[in-house]
């Protein structure tokens, strides 16, 4: 009868062909709980059937989950774990850099179920030792090898078991780019390749009557026959130990291996072989998921392979396990599932952190990826801090001039630059409008302050003239600037602004102004000139006849004065701010005296650092008098002086209050005595400079001096005598001066015997502007 069956339908078996006359069991994932049905049904969405013959659906554990209808497993539907996350403690910036080379070690994953890794062997000396001799030492003894493989390798060993001196040693290898089982030779090959690139299940079995069956992808592919034991020398994978070192070594990568001890059929194969197994599968010697490590990461110290029996576990030689993916756990066998990953933000691997970190918090973030898309993530913030403070260097004290006519001075102590004006002079050719122009904003450009230099030059004398005196300078610069006609002598040269002299002029400057060295006003002899304000064509010129200079170019370059340079900062981190607490800015209008100039930069982490520096400015212009022009005056009447009035002269300076006195001659108002008084003045400022003028006062003596002489004496002769004794009082002569002298020029003195007749005495005065006046006597 149709469906008849010569076999008892117990549960969790069913007979789909009449006339069966063996049940078979419900593979994993389906169940059959009726006694003699004729099809397995799919265990339910969310349960699961792990094994051959399951009689019901098991429900999974929390956490975990059965992904589709027919599932033989649960799938951890929980996100990883992380068992610890790396603590990096704050680290100092690198000596000079904002930045600090560090490393954070990966974070543990404690999660070990969702992970579908296989190892990746380089084909050199990578293998793993089994430990013992897992397949069958005996004659007529079942076994079954599968895997999963992938290679682009003609020729590598997956399993072995191998001994040089015995005749029962074993490979289970890929030869000549196809599937092979050797046993002293080869006994089984497949028709088709696996060295392709591509993942394939691969699997070998032996029935106990010795039928030898390859399978790829499920498929048998390729038969033969072998009824012998094996060596008693441990299993390995992926290589063959040869004279102690591995031979027929594998490239690419392996998973999922799985030893039996039985000969498993091609339903059980294919029923199977998309799954990560449990022990719960009669039979199953050993069994290895190969997930542990993480993808192509630091697996350094993983090496090993546990043994889902537990008792058999693999230990791993050769393997790098640095990070990347050869020599080192990898991404298993898709058909496995999805395998466990773990990558950060930083270096979009899974390995330790190792890099440059800016200072300041960053935030590294490890994401770890599980079955179904589950994920956990991982932060840890990694702290740089910038303990180098910021440098500031500061020019040097220096000291400057005060300004022409100024009692403070204009200061660039960064160092003021060139001011330079520069044109081409064309023989033959009158300046444009644009060429005068250019001058006049030079010149506009000149504004009062300190000049270190100045400089003339051109093409047929390119050092040209300079002149380094900075008073020098200032004072040519300032001519030039306010347009007034003067020379500066420095260094034997005479430097000239005239103006009036030119015919052709700027708008804004009607009169022209020209700069001439070593040669006379508005002439053309030679030398150096500059005068682009003229109506003709000789306009310019450097060391050659000016008007009949050769084309060139010429250049005047006016240097600013300045002091030991710039205020200069440094970090390792930019965004340092530099301000100024004391003093006043570079360009400021400094004061008389020396002023403290603070700098201080702060870069917002460290303290602030601070440098000093002063400017002095010095008065070193000389103050000024003029003293009123000599005064000729009478001398009062009867007064050997005269009154003198005068606008007694007051000095002035750049500097307020020269301090004036009269050092020589007599005030205003004084009797100024007959002669000539010197009067001098002198006026000094408050840096010490003095500077004096004089002028003379002459008081002419105009009044003459008198004389009155006594009367005329007349007396007869002394007796006996031609001539008498005359006794008078001798006039004295008087004047407004003092010491007038009085000589006796003619007759004869008092008490001499005067002779018989008329004695004429006369008398004369002189004073002392010797000035004389007569007086007769008789």
């Amino acid at each position: 009868m149709e469906g008849a069956v010569a076999c008892r339908r117990e549960a969790g078996t069913f007979n789909p062909d009449p006339g069966a006359t063996e049940c078979e069991n419900c593979p994993p994932g389906k169940y059959q709980p009726t006694v003699g049905a004729v099809l397995c049904q799919n265990c339910p969405t969310g349960t699961y059937a792990s094994m051959n013959g399951q009689v019901n659906c098991e429900t999974c554990e929390p956490g975990s989950v059965a992904p589709a209808e027919g599932s033989a497993l649960c799938v951890d539907c929980m996100p990883p774990d992380f068992s610890s996350c790396p603590t990096v403690l704050p680290v100092d910036n690198d000596p000079g850099l904002c930045e600090a080379n560090v490393i954070v070690p990966m974070p543990v994953l404690s999660d070990m179920c969702t992970r579908n890794h296989a190892l990746h062997f380089d084909g050199s000396d990578d293998y793993v030792n089994l430990g013992a001799a897992l397949l069958p030492t005996s004659a007529n003894t079942a076994f079954t090898i599968e895997a999963w493989i992938r290679t682009t390798d003609g020729d590598g060993a997956i399993v072995s078991q191998y001994a040089q001196a015995s005749p029962l040693r074993f490979i289970f290898f890929i030869e000549n780019d196809k599937l092979n089982y050797w046993r002293g030779n080869n006994l089984a090959s497949s028709t088709a390749s696996v060295n392709d690139g591509v993942w394939h299940h691969v699997a070998v079995t032996r029935t106990q009557t010795g039928a030898i069956s390859l399978f790829i992808d499920g498929v048998q592919d390729g038969t033969g026959s072998d009824n012998s034991g094996f060596s008693n020398t441990s299993t390995m994978i992926g290589a063959v130990i040869f004279n102690g070192s591995p031979s027929r070594p594998f490239t690419g990568e392996i998973d999922e291996v799985r030893i039996w001890s039985t000969a498993r059929s091609q339903t059980d194969i294919q029923a199977a072989m998309n799954l990560e197994i449990n022990s719960t599968y009669p039979g199953l010697t050993a069994f290895y998921h190969f997930n542990e490590g993480i993808a192509c990461c630091e697996n350094t110290g993983l090496d090993n392979l546990p043994d889902g029996m537990a008792g058999n576990d693999g230990t791993l030689s050769g393997f790098s396990l640095a990070p990347g993916c050869t020599s080192n756990w990898t991404a298993g066998a898709p058909a496995l599932g999805d395998p466990l990953t773990l990558t950060n933000d930083w270096t979009n691997d899974c390995g330790d952190v190792s890099g440059i970190f800016p200072v300041g918090a960053t935030v590294v973030t490890w994401t770890a990826m599980g079955a179904n898309g589950a994920t956990e993530t991982c932060s840890i913030t990694v702290t740089v801090n910038d303990v180098e403070p910021p440098t500031i260097s500061c020019p040097s004290d220096f000291s400057v001039s005060s300004d022409p006519g100024e009692c403070t001075a204009l200061v660039n102590f960064a160092g003021g630059g060139s001011l330079i004006w520069t044109d081409d002079f064309i023989q033959g050719n009158t300046p444009s409008n644009a060429q005068c122009q250019n001058w006049s904003d030079f010149l506009d450009l000149l504004t009062p302050g300190s000049y270190a230099s100045v400089t003339i030059k051109g093409t047929f004398d390119p050092v040209g003239i300079t002149i380094t005196d900075p008073v020098a300078a200032t004072q040519l610069a300032n001519l030039l600037y306010t347009e007034t006609e003067g020379s500066v002598t420095s260094g034997g040269h005479t430097w000239t602004v005239y103006k009036g002299c030119v015919a052709f002029s700027c708008v804004d400057q009607p009169d022209g102004v020209e700069l001439v060295l070593d040669e006379g006003n508005c002439t053309c002899a030679g030398g150096y000139t500059i005068r682009p304000h003229i109506g003709n064509e000789n306009w310019g010129g450097v060391n050659t006849y000016t008007c009949y200079a050769p084309s060139q170019t010429m250049t005047l370059e006016f240097t600013i004065s300045g002091g030991g340079g710039p205020v200069t900062i440094d970090d390792n981190c930019p965004g340092a701010i530099l301000s100024q607490t004391a003093g006043l800015p570079d360009g400021s209008v400094f004061p008389l005296g020396m002023t403290l100039n603070t700098f201080e930069v702060t870069d917002g982490v460290n303290p602030p650092v601070s440098c000093s520096f002063t400017v002095t400015v010095e008065d070193n212009e000389p103050p000024s008098i003029t003293c009123p022009s000599d005064i000729s005056v009478d001398n009062d009447p009867g007064q050997c002086c005269a009154v003198v009035d005068y606008i007694a002269p007051i000095g002035t300076d750049n500097c307020p209050d020269p301090m004036t006195i009269q050092t020589d001659g007599q005030a205003s108002g004084f009797c100024f005595p007959v002669g000539s008084t010197l009067n001098t003045f002198e006026v000094t400022d408050g840096a010490g400079l003095t500077v004096s003028c004089s002028f003379w006062v002459n008081v002419a003596d105009v009044e003459l001096p008198s004389i009155i002489c006594p009367s005329d004496i007349s007396v007869d002769n002394d007796p006996g005598q031609c001539c008498a004794t005359v006794n008078y009082v001798a006039p004295a002569g008087t004047d407004n001066c003092p010491n007038p002298i009085t000589t006796q020029i003619n007759g004869l003195p008092d008490g001499d015997c005067f002779p018989v007749g008329m004695t004429t005495n006369a008398f004369e005065v002189i004073d002392a502007a010797e000035t004389r006046q007569l007086a007769p006597s008789a």
